[in-house]
Formats: C-alpha cells, structure tokens, sequence
C-alpha cells in the first residue's frame, strides 16, 4: 500500500471547488455555504484565485454586524496561501500548521484553481491514523469550551467565539448542558439576519457524545459517521468535560506535534542509513546536510518556540523564536545551560521538569508563570517529550513552547467581572429584600391604622339602624345597611392586603405532611359547609413552609366551596399525581367554572370574574400564587362555564421527600 507521506495533496483535495467573484456580495456568499454545507468559498477572477471566505470571516461579520450587501472583496482573507498540487501531504499539513489555518487552495503550474483541501479532507481522506496514532480523546479535548445560557442571544455568542477563537459555544439550559452553536450555525443565522435570536431557539441537539478513553481514531469515525465537525467528550456519569473539534483532530496539542517530528526525523534516518550501501560519503553528507535544512527551516517557520537538549540538558539546539525570547542568536544558545540563561528559581523549575521527562520517558506538559521572555514576565504552556535514537534509546529531550500571557489575562478579566457581577447582583438583592420589608411593614400599619375608624363607621351605622329603625324609610335603612356592608368588606380587603404582604418573608422551610395540614382546613370548614363532599387523597411529605402550606390550601379550599354551583352540594377533591420526574398537586371543585379564555385574570390582585354574584376581594388566589412561586412551583387552572374547576400546582423540583402510606 502507498505510504501517507508519499501521497500528494492532490488525492485529498476537493476538485468541485465554489467559487465567487470580489465584486459578489456578501449574502450571496454566506448563503452559497449555508446551503452547500461547506465551510469556505474560493474568491476567483478568470479561474484564479484571488481570496478565500471561511466561516471564521462570516462569524467576524456577524460579530460586527456587516453589512449583508457589503462586497465579497472587503471581507476576504488576503493574500491567499496557496500550494501546488503535486506537493506531498505531510508538507502541506506542515503549512497548515505553520501558517495556523484550517484551508489550504492549490493551483496548477499556471495559477489556475484545481482544488480546496480543509481539516475535513485531512479527517476523511488523509488518514487522520497517521498523525494521531493511538492517542485517545483525553489529549486533545479543548477542556476551556465557551459555555452561555439558552437566553442569551446569537450576538453575544458570535463575540465570545471572535474573542476565544472558538469554533462552537455549548449552551445551557437550566444549569444543564443542552446543545451547541457552531460556525457553520452563524453563517445560517448570518444570512437570516438572526442576530437577536435566543441560543435555545436556533442550538443544534441532541449532543453527540464519546468519552475521554476513547481513541482519536474512533473519534474521527464517529464525526465522519455523524456529518458533524464537533465532539462532546463526557464522563462515564455524563459531565461535560471538553470539546473535540476537527481542528483538535488535525491540530491536537503541542506534544502530538513533537511526536510528528520525531517519527518524521526516525523515517527520514532510516532511510538514509538504507542509501549508505549505495551512496559514496559524500552524497551521504549531502543527503544529511539537505534534510538537516530542510526540517531546520521547518522549525524556523514555526511560531511557537522549540528547543533540543541532550541528557545534561545542555541546549543542543532551538529555533529563531525561542532565541528571540532571550533576546541572543540562536548560535549563542547552544551548548548553554538554564543555569546560565535564566534566574536561579526559573533555572532550576526546568531542570526538575526535564528530569521527569528523562527518567520517566513520557511527555509532560506545564503552564508557567513567571517565565522570562525579553526581560518580561509571561505564561507559558511547554511540552517536552523524550528523544530517541533509531535503537529507542532516550539521548535527549525536545521541547515546544507557546506564549499563552493574553488568555490567561483575558481568563482572568472574565474572573474579575464575574465577581464584580456578584457583587452587584448581592447588593442589588440586599436592597430588593430592604424595600420587600419596608413595604410589609407599611401594609401591617395601613391595615392596623385604617381598622379603628372602619370599626367606627360598621358600629355607628349600625347602632343609627337600631336606634332609629322606627323614624327610618326602608330606604334610608338600606344606605345604613350598604355602609355597614362595606366597611366588613374593607376590613377583609385589608386582612387579604396584609396575608398578601406577608408571604413575600423569609420562608421556614422544613418537612411538612400535606396529608395532616389538609385535614386541618378541611376541619375547619366542615361546620361551614356541612353539605359538602370534600374527598383527600394520600398526599406526601414535603420540603415547605408550613403556615404557607396551610394558608395555600385554606385559600384553594375557600374558593372551591365559595364558587359552588346553585342547587346542589359542593364537591372538592384534593390530591397529587406523578409524571415526568415531578408531582403535581390538585384542587378540583364541581362549581360554576369560568371562561378559558379569562384565566389570565385569575391570579391578578383584585381580578374578579364574578364580582356581581358572589363575595370576596380578588387577593385569595394572588396569594396562592405567591406561595407557589416562593416554593419555586407554578400554578394554572383548567375550567369551562358550569362544568367547575381544577386548579394544579407544583412546589418545584424534589420538594417530595416521601408519600404518606395509604395505611394511614
């Protein structure tokens, strides 16, 4: 079978390749992508290529709200890296790597366009084995996903993925992980003009899942499988821990790399020591002298900082960036040791650290602060792995290191403002309860305030009635009687004013029996109601406020019975029903029902719907909604005029701690 590194890029590439003009707008291209699924457009003049538009440039658009008619030509990257078709594959994943893209356009002789290849070409058709071995998920996951709530909109997503460089944000719904935004998401939503949408509404789920022990390999099936271009890796119970993307399956970590140029240098001296028979010592020299170039130039293209040491860990070599830290010629780097290159504390943190590479013949990575790079301090991420000899013998070490000072600092700005935001959402509730008590104390002193002159007016309009029912007209008795009536009714107005104040307190949450608290209220009404049929399920134990249990069901009661239908009984039935993981409690009453179509009125302070027929002050059932949602629960009814009423309610999620045994 032919060897990978022999394959050219041609093989790979994709031929059928899309193409725009500069002068094409901008919603013709991001549409072009949205519907043929593909993640950039070549940007061509008389089958040249002039630019490339990738996903990343759509979601900087929406990122800055671009115009959709604004020209092709002003968002295209430029200049454009472009290979020749016949290069080999390993050389033109080495560009991708050097130049950090994920598309590479290849040309004929001529200049013209023959194809695209991208990461997915890599993962498809590149034999993705050859670059990842038998690494699993684990090292190469991005365990620092961008995560946002399902409230939060398009816009906010698309900055956070422009300032992270993410390819995706994971969304949260209820504190639970629920789906996912990719770019090729923004450029579907780019083009319908989603910027304010909600993440919830537009997130692509179920999730596709694997664990971290599963191989890159099997990874990379999956994704082919599936169509898609981003992983979940999830824990054995189901917690997220990272993101493998098909980036991290063609780019993977720094130390994957130095595993590359490892067999790379192995294949490359094998097969010169097999030319040694047929090559005279000077082509030998020749042939090692060129390949020593050729990889040198390789590192020297690298933007990250790379370096040789032997067992003493003396610097054999490093490439330009790394010596450009220190701020010497590479030249006057080797044959030097930390000691002599960094402060006593840095110098002797290495030298632990290539001592735990030597003995234990594996790769190590560490992030380091401080590290000194031109005099200033920085965070570095370094990994340094052995170095073998064709015999497998460690003989040294090498090691990559890349400058990672601006994430950790944005890192830590998203730490401060997270506790700048608690800070003010604790001041904020510190005022909120502040004003909740004041207000509570107002409503105990209208209501106390305003109780003496209404008992005043019910007494003196009664006592004119009885003093002077024989010098009154039947009239005049009824004015007396009419004030009398309403000052009882303002003084239940402002005991339900005062109850309705109170339930906004603090609650004294404890496990409370339903079973027992309904009993109670039954109780107390049944001498009120002696023709009633009231029916009690088995009811559970509860995590509540008992008080606000009892005046939750005092009030559900109240109005079941009040609203009983003319001519016959009133019948109540209480009790609970389990579905969906949760319990949800009930009051049904064969009543006079009311209109569906009013129900939003049900709950609102001083809603009548039937005010004219029958007494109250419109607060009972605001009340009872208080209660509910202070439990974290809801409310809804379900009636129809003369079929009575079902009121349900929950009390929020695992509230139950246990059912009453129906024994009891």
């Amino acid at each position: 079978m032919k060897e990978k590194a022999d394959r050219s890029i041609a093989e790979l590439m994709t031929r059928k390749v899309v193409s725009v003009s500069p002068d094409d707008a901008l919603h013709a291209c991001a549409d072009l992508m949205r519907t043929r699924r593909i993640s950039s457009i070549v940007v061509s003049v008389d089958g040249r290529p002039q630019g490339i538009v990738t996903e990343r440039d759509i979601l900087r658009a929406l990122t800055q709200g671009t115009l959709l008619t604004t020209l092709v030509s002003a968002l295209m990257g430029y200049p454009l890296v472009t290979v020749l078709q016949g290069i080999a594959v390993q050389e033109a994943y080495h560009c991708m790597v050097v130049r950090r893209i994920r598309h590479l356009v290849v040309v004929d002789a001529a200049g013209f366009l023959v194809g695209v290849v991208s990461e997915t070409d890599f993962r498809r058709r590149g034999g993705i084995e050859s670059f990842v071995g038998l690494k699993d998920v684990r090292g190469a996951m991005d365990t620092g996903m961008p995560v946002l709530d399902g409230g939060q909109s398009v816009a906010s997503a698309a900055v956070l993925m422009e300032a992270r460089r993410a390819t995706c944000v994971l969304v949260s719904i209820d504190g639970r992980t629920a789906g996912i935004v990719t770019e090729r998401d923004m450029v579907r939503l780019y083009v319908q003009g989603g910027r304010e949408l909600a993440l919830g509404d537009v997130m692509t789920h179920p999730l596709i899942c694997v664990e971290p022990h599963i191989p890159l390999v099997a990874a990379a099936g999956l994704m082919q499988e599936a169509g898609v271009r981003h992983l979940v890796v999830v824990s054995s119970d189901g917690q997220v821990l990272g993101i493998l993307s098909e980036h991290d399956l063609v780019k993977h970590t720094e130390d994957a790399y130095v595993d590359l140029l490892q067999s790379v240098i192995r294949r490359q001296t094998e097969e010169l020591l097999n030319r040694q028979r047929l090559l005279d010592l000077q082509d030998l020299r020749e042939a090692v002298a060129n390949t020593e170039f050729r990889y040198r130039h390789i590192l020297e293209q690298m933007p990250q900082r790379i370096f040789v040491k032997d067992l003493n860990s003396r610097y054999l070599f490093c490439n330009g960036q790394f010596a450009a830290g220190l701020g010497l010629a590479a030249a006057a780097v080797a044959g030097q040791l930390d000691s002599e290159l960094f402060p006593a504390d840095l110098a002797a943190r290495y030298r632990e650290h290539d001592r735990q590479v030597l003995e234990a013949g594996e790769t190590i990575t560490v992030e380091e602060l401080p590290s000194l790079i031109k005099g200033e301090k920085c965070w570095l991420r370094t990994s340094k792995a052995p170095l073998r000899d064709t015999g497998g013998q460690i003989v040294g070490l090498v090691g990559i290191s890349e400058d990672i000072t601006r994430a950790r600092r944005l890192q830590q700005e998203v730490v401060s403002l997270n506790r700048g935001l608690e800070d003010r959402v604790s001041e904020r509730t510190a005022r909120l309860q502040t004003a909740n008590r004041e207000l509570a104390a107002l409503s105990y002193t209208l209501s106390h305030d305003l109780r003496t002159p209404l008992r005043a007016i019910n007494g003196f309009a009664t006592l004119l009635r009885d003093s002077l029912a024989d010098r009154l007209t039947g009239e005049e008795q009824g004015f007396l009687e009419r004030i009398r009536v309403n000052a009882v009714r303002m003084g239940d107005l402002m005991d339900d004013v005062l109850a309705y104040s109170r339930v906004g307190g603090d609650l004294n949450i404890q496990a409370v029996d339903l079973r027992l608290i309904v009993q109670e209220v039954v109780a107390e009404r049944t001498c009120l109601y002696p023709k009633a049929r009231i029916d009690v399920e088995a009811l559970p134990v509860v995590q509540a406020d008992a008080g606000m249990m009892r005046q939750l069901y005092g009030n559900l009661l109240d109005n079941a019975l009040k609203f009983a239908g003319q001519g016959h009984a009133p019948r109540v039935e209480l009790g609970v029903r389990s579905g969906d993981g949760r319990q949800v409690y009930y009051v049904k009453d064969n009543g006079v029902g009311f209109d569906p179509r009013e129900a939003g009125r049900l709950f609102s302070i001083f809603e009548r719907l039937h005010a004219d027929d029958y007494p109250g002050t419109g607060i009972g059932l605001t009340i009872v909604k208080r209660i509910v949602e202070q439990h974290g629960g809801r409310i809804w009814a379900d009636a129809s005029p003369g079929q009575g009423a079902i009121f349900w309610f929950t009390l929020g999620d695992g509230t139950a701690l246990k059912e009453s045994a129906a024994a009891q």
